[in-house]
């Protein structure tokens, strides 16, 4: 097998599932997944009959077992809890999940009795009694009611006639009304999502059943579906859900047949025979018995079945085959599937779209393109396979409408394809909106049908030729000059300025306003070759005098510097560390000086003996002595000593004795706490002779002694007097121990009473002491401090001093001793001060007029002080001087000298030298460009811009109808074909379609119209718009094309892409590999959604290493707020232009968080039912608030938005019916409403989008579950981006959930940080900036506007507001206003770099307009003229803007106003009529006549205008005046009122259609027994108490019994009740019937009388 052939079929292979989780080899009929149910009491033949020709059939439920209470049936609010209950009461989802996972048989019966048991808890929630039923199962109640309840179907015996039952259109079922219904909503809905999203029609019914087992040995059941017919939903008049057949054939089930064949060895029989005509499934079961189930003991079941199977894959499998078994593939899948050597480009750079050499590939496009977009296009048309990434809102969808109709222009066949119905759509409309329609062919879920296809065919087959526009070519060369001129300015504006690195545009703004201070000297003063001056030798020039001017303002600020202490330094030191280290030795000095000055003036000032001869003496001892003498004085105490003592010293005698006693006694202490810790002292045994004795002969042991009882007494006495046990002291010591015990006993009195005697002596000393001084009375406690001999130094020390002097110290020692410390401080401090001078080389005496010794402390504190607080410190002094010489030394020279010789101040120093700088470069300039400059001024600029949209519309509009010109002649060309009167086998091309198109019920199928006039059909309709699937069934397997586009590629895997490429040529991949990727849930036959069901591989990932590098799209214009794309931009992309929103302020713009508080998540029934009641209140609010704004809602999983649904489904406001009904019928459908959960919303883009997490705590306070299924996971974070990017205006966010309750940390995977991160950014609208933006201001033109705007009271200018390619230059903002109010720009940077015209003069401008900004553009030319007209036009415009602002928000607030005065009146008018219907409800019933409503009264009746839309008006008010009249009137009949004022013969569908779309969105709409009833304007159903009769039995107006409402039937029965309240229901309906003109009561009118009754 080569590479080809076994790539594809890898791929072939994965488009298989042979598991059993495949319902085509599985089926599931259990309750809780209610996607298909069986049929009974049918004729499978028949039953196959009827559908294939197209009856519409109804599916009819059992008949109620018993009736439901009629308090259940009545209470709306018990059924609107009971839908809730459904999806969040978790023991009927646990018996759900019970009965699915158990595969009980009786299934159907088991959930009937489980959802009884759920009504009974609903019951008892409400306060109400529960219900006992009966235990009667499902199929004794059908045979009860007389119908076979098997799903084994019945057959006839062969010749026996069909009886009539089974010739009705009624399909029966084993399932009860209510769940007949849920059933069948639930299909639908899978049903309506799989055709919206993948473009699949699931809706088959499966004829036969295989009952099958994997192995012999299996206990596991299977079945299989045999035989499948596709269907489709309808609604008949009454809006009755009807299935009929689509017009395909049955086809056999091509995944059980492969398993056949793989795994048993056999296959199904094909279903029809060669000798056999039509197909007859009992022949077809019979034979499938015999040959596959028989011989592998299976069982063929008789059984139909109806529901969701999904038949995808299969008919792609099949293509795939055919390109494996091929013996030529195109070229095209080869190098998608092998590779290819063609060299590629690194990188894709734009074109320049505005040459004229791309011009001649594509002179224009057909919708708005930047220049990213234009260059994919014209990559495409070069001829390149091309991948184009395109992330949310970056005109994807629009850039391919551009690619299809140019490709078209060039005579190409598209063929474009996508698997949801939503993109396709979006480029349907977008082609047609170019008048493209008619040749484009959509093959494509319903409109694959024969009849579409035929009805397309058909419409372009019989067009007339368009008119080619004579035009276009006045326009594009119209266009071509214009941009011409535009593009001449910008270029020269762009352009750089010789070898200066600035553009012309820098230049010319960028001269400094200093022109009327220069004298004309200085003027003149000569710049040579100023072409040659690049930016950053003048930014180096301007740094170095701005440097000089920056010093000297600092330095001198125009004073005498003088005197300064700076002029006495001669040393220049260029060290800066040295410099600092100076400075700060300065500022360490000068606070001691003047501490030390200040202190010695304090202390002289209080005490003028200082200054005295014999201190002067004492001054001279060295300065340690005196010191240590001070640093022991305290209070002169020594000086009193001495002073007191004279020579005889007592007081040191006393100092010695008390200290010799001290010492005795501390040694006394200690010997007497040795013996108190080995001897008990308290409790002595012995006596001291005994003690003394011991001790003796313990100190005389020897070797002998242990011999020698006297030692043993001794030791004995020892022991028994030492208090330590287990001491082990040798004999020896222990003798010695008790040595000092006896000393201590004979000495203690004598040595107590001798401390005793002395310390009194010293007391009596001590006393004599103090008491002749005061101040000596706590010198005892000052001396215990000092040692002894210390006290001796220092008593001798005072003996030294003079006595005068002395006695002076002891009157006031305290000033002495601070003086004293003072002149040490003096001495040292000045030493340092001269050490300083001297490094300064300061010349002291030429400073100071004095000598060193006569500079006291004051003058030098003042020389520092001067220094250290002068406006220029030492380190700027020395910089002044260094720069200064700079200055002289460079080429600045000659310029410094000129300015200084003039009287300018040096302020101007550097504006000055650039204005001389740029003065001689605009001179230049405007020589060398002074025509352009002249020609392009600001009026003739913006008159071009104008010019340009203008023109570019006209081009667009020619150019539509030129493709369509040129389409449709190729059209002409297509080939005739064969077969014109031959029969139809042999029709082919034109031949064959028109005889399709001219006889619908040919037997001609879609398949056989493509292979037998493929190139026809290709030439009519040269665009192709098809799914994967339609792909595969429909067309040959060849080259068809020219180029095949791919769009939402993540999405789609290889092989769904394969079978598309092999029928092309070139290839146009579209898609954002940080969207979704492929989804393996949806190709499922389960229909089962998996959260991690997604493969690895997408085309868009194959294609980007094949066709690399990819186009990208760069322009984003989706989100009309930042906010709404900012986060994904941040986290995924980076490179995205995102317009910035002028009012960040708007209420209905950007993203809102909506924190349910108390919403817990239901892990069972994965809900969170709070948090889904939220939303829709927040989503009625909106439909009833928000009428013209799209509303789409997703949430993180399929139950929760199923709940949602079911809430939804109660509102029934006419507000909320009028809003989604207004949205069906805008554009298709196209943004309609829609609830969908995250996997399905790629594509979907509407105004708003509210998100629901649905995670939560699982109770207050409690655990948050971190699964977050769904959210987390490999593919998680790509989920989040496209559900984070759907919205154009707002997100709403509604989450349970704070940030913190997401746990990250280094072990979590991306998506979850993703979610926790999203979560932040939506309560703190914070991301990591994306490009962080210098906030310096370097564009002179900025400079200038946010001068001159900030200098306006009131007005704030921010620049650089947003991001690159939609910055704006200057952003205003309004004190009294929200946001900004005004952009002002200039054709700087931000418009020149823009390639194209129309990126920079329509596009830009236009989109930012689209975000609320008002623009206000200042041209160079207009500046260079006259900057102050400039001013005063810019000034105007702010001050007008601000007028016309402050005018819309006063009519806002008057809005608003009455609206709130509005919604009073409603509320007064709301309480008032609630009086009124009370009043009414209490009345009697108001019988009157029936009146019928005659339309001419109000309108002029016009049959042949009914279809012209101008009619509609007129039909609106007919229809008011009938309802108003007549109503509540049924449908039916207001049909037969139009249909008989307007003399037809009968009303079709098309008429029935203009009705129900002009009936006003006013009317009220009731439902009962699929009847639609209208309502009168202003009456409330529920309170209606009219009973409107006929005169009698020939009456013409009246009424069929079922044409009148419930309400106005029960308002009857209360008139006939008054006077028979017993009466039976059955005689009530008949004496009803009789009131209303009829003589008897049909069966027909009791079975429409009876629900009528209950439903009062």
């Amino acid at each position: 097998m080569d590479q080809l052939a076994e790539r594809i079929s890898k791929f072939k292979e994965r488009l298989l599932d042979l598991s059993a989780r495949n319902r085509l080899l599985n089926s599931n009929f259990k309750a809780k997944a209610a996607t298909q149910f069986r049929v009974i009491d049918e004729l499978p033949d028949e039953l196959y009959r009827k559908l294939s020709s197209n009856s519409k059939m109804f599916f009819e439920p059992l008949p109620k077992m018993d009736e439901d209470p009629l308090d259940e049936r009545k209470s709306k609010k018990f059924q609107d809890l009971l839908e809730i209950k459904r999806k969040t009461d978790e023991p009927f989802i646990e018996k759900m999940e019970q009965i699915e996972r158990e595969e009980v048989e009786n299934a159907d019966e088991v959930s009937e009795s489980a959802l009884r048991n759920l009504k009974n808890r609903v019951r008892t929630e409400m306060g109400w009694r529960p219900i006992e039923t009966s235990q009667v199962s499902l199929k004794q109640h059908a045979k009860r009611k007389g119908i076979e309840p098997d799903y084994d179907l019945p057959k006839l015996n062969p010749g026996e006639e069909v009886p009539k039952k089974w010739k009705d259109s009624k399909i029966q079922t084993l399932l009860l009304p209510d769940t007949l219904k849920r059933y069948q909503k639930n299909i639908k809905r899978h049903s309506d999502k799989y055709l919206k999203e993948g473009g699949v029609n699931p809706l088959h019914f499966a004829f036969g059943f295989l009952e099958w087992k994997a192995s012999v040995n299996s206990e596991r059941v299977m079945y299989a579906p045999l035989m499948l017919l596709q269907v489709s939903y309808g609604k008949d008049k009454n809006r009755r859900i009807n299935v009929s057949g689509t017009g395909d054939s049955i086809f056999l089930n091509s995944t059980l047949n492969e398993k056949l064949k793989r795994e048993f060895n056999c296959q199904l029989p094909s279903l029809v025979q060669e000798d056999e005509e039509e197909i007859s499934l009992e022949d077809y079961l019979k034979r499938v018995d015999k040959e596959v189930a028989q011989p592998n003991n299976w069982v063929v079941k008789r059984w139909v079945s109806f529901g969701i199977f999904h038949t995808l894959n299969m008919p792609i499998y099949e293509d795939l085959k055919k390109i494996e078994d091929g013996k030529e593939s195109s070229d095209l899948l080869k190098k998608m599937l092998v590779g290819t050597d063609e060299e590629r480009e690194s990188s894709l750079k734009e074109y320049d779209v505005d040459s004229e050499e791309i011009e001649e590939i594509t002179p224009a496009l057909v919708r708005p393109a930047d220049v990213s977009q234009h260059s994919a296009v014209i990559d495409v048309l070069k001829g390149n396979n091309v991948v184009i990434k395109g992330p949310p809102g970056t005109g994807k969808s629009q850039t391919i409408t551009n690619i299809i109709s140019s490709l078209m222009f060039q005579g190409k066949k598209v063929l474009f394809t996508a698997q949801k119905q939503a993109a396709l759509d979006v480029v349907r409309n977008n082609l047609a909106a170019c008048s493209l329609e008619d040749y484009i062919l959509e093959v494509f879920s319903i409109k694959a049908s024969k009849k579409n296809v035929a009805d397309s065919l058909g419409k372009r087959l019989f067009k007339e030729l368009p008119a080619e526009p004579g035009l276009l070519k006045s326009y594009l060369k119209e266009q071509k000059e214009i941009k011409s001129q535009l593009n001449e300015y910008a270029e020269l504006m762009g352009s750089e300025y010789g070898s200066t690195n600035w553009t012309v545009h820098e230049i010319l703004w960028d001269i400094p306003d200093v022109q009327d201070e220069i004298s004309d000297n200085l003027r003149e003063f000569k710049i040579k070759e100023p072409e040659m001056i690049d930016q950053v030798s003048l930014e180096s020039s301007l740094s170095e005098l701005n440097y000089l001017k920056d010093l000297h303002s600092t330095l001198f600020q125009g004073k005498d510097n003088s005197s300064s202490p700076l002029n006495a330094i001669k040393k220049y030191i260029p060290n800066t560390f040295e410099i600092k280290d100076l400075e700060k030795k300065i500022r360490s000095l000068k606070p001691k000086l003047e501490n030390l000055s200040d202190s010695k003036k304090r202390i002289t000032d209080q005490s003028k003996d200082l200054i005295s001869s014999e201190f002067e003496i004492l001054n001279k001892k060295p300065f340690t002595e005196i010191n240590k003498f001070i640093e022991n004085q305290e209070n002169g105490l020594w000086l009193r000593i001495v002073a007191r003592d004279g020579s005889n010293n007592s007081i040191l005698k006393y100092m010695k004795d008390l200290s010799r006693i001290q010492n005795e006694e501390r040694e006394y202490k200690k010997r007497k706490e040795e013996i108190q810790t080995n001897f008990d002292l308290e409790n002595l045994l012995f006596d001291e002779p005994e003690i003394k004795s011991s001790a003796k002969e313990l100190i005389a042991t020897n070797f002998l002694s242990f011999f020698d009882k006297a030692w043993w007494k001794a030791r004995s006495v020892f022991n028994s007097l030492n208090k330590i046990s287990n001491t082990n002291y040798p004999a020896k010591q222990k003798g010695k121990l008790l040595q000092e015990l006896c000393s201590y006993l004979n000495n203690t009195k004598q040595q107590e009473t001798s401390f005793d005697k002395t310390k009194s002596q010293l007391d009596e000393m001590k006393g004599s002491i103090e008491s002749e001084d005061e101040l000596l009375e706590n010198f005892n406690e000052i001396c215990n401090e000092v040692e002894l001999k210390e006290i001796e130094r220092q008593v001798n020390f005072s003996n030294e001093i003079p006595v005068s002097f002395r006695a002076l110290w002891i009157e006031n020692p305290s000033s002495v001793d601070r003086y004293l410390k003072l002149c040490k401080e003096e001495s040292s401090l000045k030493e340092e001060a001269f050490s300083l001078l001297k490094l300064l080389d300061v010349n002291t005496e030429e400073f100071f007029k004095k000598s060193v010794e006569e500079i006291d402390i004051e003058e030098l504190f003042t020389f520092f002080d001067d220094l250290q607080n002068s406006q220029i410190s030492i380190s700027d002094y020395m910089n002044w001087l260094s720069a200064e010489r700079s200055v002289k030394s460079s080429e600045l020279n000659k310029f410094y000298e000129e300015f200084t010789a003039s009287e300018l101040s040096i302020e101007l120093l550097a504006d000055v030298y650039k204005f001389l700088i740029r003065l001689a470069q605009k001179r230049e300039i405007y020589i060398d460009h002074a025509e352009t400059l002249r020609k392009y001024s600001g009026d003739r600029l913006k008159n071009l811009q104008q010019s340009l949209r203008r023109t570019d519309k006209k081009v667009r509009t020619a150019l539509k109808d030129l493709i369509a010109s040129t389409a449709h002649v190729q059209g002409d060309l297509a080939p005739e074909g064969q077969g014109r009167s031959g029969l139809v086998s042999n029709k082919t091309d034109k031949v064959l379609i028109e005889h399709v198109v001219t006889k619908p019920n040919t037997t001609t199928s879609v398949r056989d119209l493509f292979h037998k006039a493929e190139e026809a059909i290709t030439s009519l309709k040269p665009c192709m718009l098809m799914s994967p699937l339609s792909v595969a069934q429909t067309l040959p397997l060849k080259e068809l094309f020219d180029v095949v586009v791919i769009d939402e590629a993540s999405q789609m895997p290889p092989e769904m892409s394969l079978g598309s490429l092999a029928r092309a040529k070139q290839a146009v991949i579209v898609g954002d590999n940080n969207q979704l990727p492929p989804s393996t849930w949806f190709q499922s036959s389960s229909g089962e959604e998996d959260d991690d069901d997604y493969s690895d591989e997408s085309i868009l990932d194959m294609a980007m290493t094949i066709f690399y590098p990819p186009r990208d799209l760069k322009w984003h214009y989706r989100s009309k707020h930042e906010d709404l794309i900012k986060f994904s931009n941040s986290e995924f992309y980076q490179y995205l232009m995102i317009p910035v929103t002028a009012n960040t302020e708007d209420p209905e713009k950007g993203v809102f968080l909506r924190y349910i508080e108390n919403g817990f998540y239901v892990p069972k029934a994965k809900v969170n039912e709070t948090e889904a009641k939220a939303m829709v209140e927040e989503i009625v609010k909106f439909m009833k608030e928000r009428l013209n704004e799209s509303l789409g809602v997703a949430t993180m999983n399929q139950p929760q938005k199923e709940l949602i649904e079911n809430l939804m489904d109660q509102r029934r406001e006419t507000e909320v019916l009028d809003y989604k009904s207004k949205w069906e019928e805008t554009e298709g459908g196209l943004n309609e409403f829609f609830i969908k959960n995250l996997e399905n919303v790629q594509g979907d883009e509407r105004d708003t989008i509210m998100v629901g997490t649905v995670y939560g705590p699982l109770s207050s306070g409690g655990r948050v579950p971190q699964r977050f299924a769904g959210i987390i996971g490999k593919f998680g974070w790509r989920r989040l981006n496209v559900l984070f990017t759907r919205a154009k205006n707002q997100i709403i966010l509604f989450t349970s959930l704070r940030p913190s309750d997401v746990l990250v940390d280094d072990k979590s995977d991306r998506s979850k940080e993703v979610f926790q991160k999203y979560l932040h950014f939506a309560e703190t609208k914070q991301v990591q900036a994306v490009e962080p933006y210098s906030e310096e201001i370097d564009n002179p033109f900025q400079q200038w506007a946010i001068d001159k705007i900030n200098s306006l009271p009131g007005f704030k200018a921010e620049w650089e507001v947003g991001v690159a390619g939609y910055r704006i230059d200057v952003g205003v903002k309004h004190d009294e206003l929200p946001g900004y109010i005004l952009a002002v720009e200039t054709d700087g940077a931000t418009w020149h770099s823009l390639k194209s015209a129309r990126d920079r003069d329509v596009l830009r401008q236009g989109v930012l307009e689209d975000h609320g900004w008002v623009f206000h553009r200042i041209w160079s030319t207009d500046w260079q003229e006259n900057p102050r007209s400039v001013f005063l036009r810019l000034k105007h415009a702010l001050e007008s803007r601000v007028e016309a602002l402050k005018l819309e928000q006063e009519k806002r607030r008057k809005l608003a106003k009455e609206k709130e005065e509005e919604k009073e009146q409603e509320k007064l008018i709301k309480e008032g009529s609630t009086i009124q219907e009370e009043a009414e409800k209490s009345s009697e019933v108001i019988q009157k006549e029936y009146l019928e409503a005659d339309i001419s009264d109000v309108i002029e009746i016009d049959p042949g205008l009914f279809y012209d839309p101008k009619y509609q008006p007129r039909l609106k008010e007919a229809l008011k005046h009938i309802i108003n009249t007549e109503g509540p009137i049924e449908e039916e009949l207001l049909v037969e009122r139009v249909r008989v004022s307007h003399s037809w013969a009968r009303a079709g569908n098309p008429i029935r259609k203009i009705i129900s779309k002009a009936i006003p969105s006013s009317i009220k709409v009731t439902q009962f027994l699929d009847k639609n009833f209208f309502w009168p304007e202003g009456s409330l159903p529920e309170k209606w108490n009219e009973a409107r009769l006929p005169t009698g039995y020939d009456d013409e107006r009246k009424r069929e019994p079922t044409q009148i409402s419930p309400q106005e039937i029960n308002s009857i029965a209360r008139i006939i009740l008054a006077d028979h309240p017993n009466l039976p229901k059955s005689e009530l309906a008949k004496k009803v019937t009789t009131l209303l003109g009829y003589s008897k009561c049909t069966s027909r009118t009791l079975d429409y009388m009876l629900p009528a009754f209950e439903s009062e």
